[in-house]
C-alpha cells in the first residue's frame, strides 16, 4: 500500500495550523495565569479589608452603650421576615413583577451572552478590564477587575455605542457588588439619556460605605451614558487604595406596587409605650419622619401571615401605654425604594424592679 505524500503547500498550510492553535494555547495560558495573578491580589485585600474591619466594629461595640429606647432594624442582617419585597446584599425594595430585562447581557436557555456595544473609561482612559464588570457573572470569558490605586478617587464613565444599539436601553435599577464591600462611598452619579444634551444628575449623597445592593432609580432613563465618583476608604498595608467591582448591572424592572415587609421589633425588657418617630436610611439618604406619613403600623401579634391587634402609637404629650407584657411587636413597613435600614425612634422599655 501506498505511503501517501504530503506536498509542500499542505505541509506549510498544516504547519501554519499548528503553529495558530500552540498561539491559542499560549494566549489561554496567559489569561489563566493572570487570572490566577489577580484572583491572588483580590484575595490578599480581602483578608487585611476583613481583619481591620473586625477590629473597627469590636471597638465599635466596646464603646456603644446600649439605648432601651431606640430599635433600628438592619435589613440585612434579619432572615425570614415575610412579606412582598426583594431583598440583595444590604438592601431591600419592592418586589419584582417578573425578571428585569438586563441592559448589557441576553439571557438565554443555555446562558448569558454580553453584548459588548459598550465603553467603560476609568479616570479618562479607557480599560477592557473594567469591562468585564458589566458581564453577567456566568458569562463565559468574564474576567477580573480589581486595581491598587495611589489616589483614592476613581472616576468610572460608561457609554453606550449608539452606533450598534441593540435594543432598548431604559434602566431604572443599578445593580453594584463591590469585592470589598464597604471599602467606598459613591460620590456622584451623572446620567446622560440616549437622546437628550441635559446631565442628570442623580441624588447620591447617602451612598456611603457602599456593599452589595440595588439602587432603585426615581425613573426609566433611557440610557446613553453614565458616570460614577468613588471615594476610596481603604488603604492596604502597602500603601494602595484597592478598588474593584465584580458586577455592575442595569436592569429595566417593573415592581409590585403594594410590595412591603413584615419586620419583628425585639426588646430586652417589656415595651412600655411604642412613639410615631421613625428614621429611615435609603438610597435616596436619610429621611425623619413618622409611621403615620409612611403608613407603617404596629401590631401585637403575627401568625401564618396575619397581623393582629394594632397598636395605637404615642405622639408628642399624648401617650398610650401597652396594656400587655410584650418583648417583641410587628411592624408592617411598605416599600416604595431601597431600604437599607429603619430605626424606630421611640421604643420605651419599662424599668426592671
Amino acid at each position: 500500500m501506498a505511503i501517501p505524500v504530503i506536498g509542500s503547500n499542505e505541509l506549510n498550510e498544516k504547519m501554519l495550523q499548528a503553529d495558530k492553535a500552540i498561539d491559542t494555547i499560549k494566549d489561554r495560558i496567559d489569561l489563566i495565569q493572570s487570572d490566577i495573578v489577580k484572583k491572588m491580589v483580590v484575595i490578599r485585600n480581602e483578608q487585611q479589608y476583613t481583619n481591620e474591619l473586625s477590629y473597627k466594629i469590636a471597638d465599635l461595640i466596646m464603646s456603644s452603650q446600649y439605648n432601651a429606647e431606640r430599635s433600628k432594624i438592619i435589613f440585612s442582617e434579619i432572615s425570614g421576615m415575610d412579606g412582598e419585597y426583594e431583598k440583595y446584599g444590604t438592601t431591600i425594595h419592592p418586589k419584582f413583577l417578573r425578571t428585569p430585562r438586563n441592559l448589557f447581557n441576553v439571557i438565554t436557555s443555555s446562558g448569558p451572552l454580553f453584548r459588548g456595544n459598550v465603553s467603560v473609561y476609568i479616570n479618562d482612559v479607557i480599560s477592557a478590564e473594567a469591562k468585564h464588570i458589566l458581564m453577567h457573572d456566568h458569562c463565559t470569558g468574564k474576567g477580573i477587575y480589581f486595581e491598587e490605586l495611589n489616589e483614592d478617587t476613581v472616576n468610572m464613565y460608561i457609554e453606550i455605542d449608539r452606533s450598534n444599539l441593540l435594543g432598548d436601553t431604559h434602566v431604572n435599577v443599578i445593580e453594584l457588588n463591590p469585592y470589598l464591600a464597604g471599602s467606598f462611598d459613591i460620590e456622584t452619579i451623572q446620567i446622560k439619556e440616549m437622546y437628550s444634551p441635559d446631565l442628570v444628575v442623580l441624588n447620591a449623597n447617602d451612598l456611603q460605605r457602599i456593599g452589595r445592593s440595588r439602587i432603585i432609580l426615581d425613573k426609566k432613563y433611557e440610557l446613553f451614558s453614565i458616570a460614577f465618583t468613588f471615594k476610596l476608604r481603604f488603604k492596604n498595608n502597602i500603601d494602595k487604595y484597592p478598588f474593584g467591582i465584580q458586577s455592575l448591572q442595569f436592569l429595566n424592572a417593573e415592581f409590585k406596587n403594594d410590595s412591603y415587609i413584615i419586620a419583628p421589633v425585639t426588646k430586652k425588657e417589656n415595651i412600655e409605650f411604642i412613639g410615631t418617630g421613625v428614621t429611615i436610611r435609603s438610597v435616596a439618604g436619610i429621611e425623619d419622619s413618622t409611621m403615620i406619613k409612611k403608613d407603617i403600623t404596629i401590631y401585637f401579634d403575627y401568625d401564618n401571615g396575619i397581623l393582629k391587634n394594632e397598636i395605637e402609637l404615642s405622639e408628642d404629650d399624648i401617650i398610650y401605654p401597652i396594656s400587655r407584657n410584650v418583648k417583641t411587636v410587628y411592624a408592617h413597613i411598605p416599600i416604595t425604594t431601597s431600604l437599607f435600614n429603619i430605626e424606630f425612634n421611640q421604643v420605651k422599655t419599662r424599668l426592671q424592679n
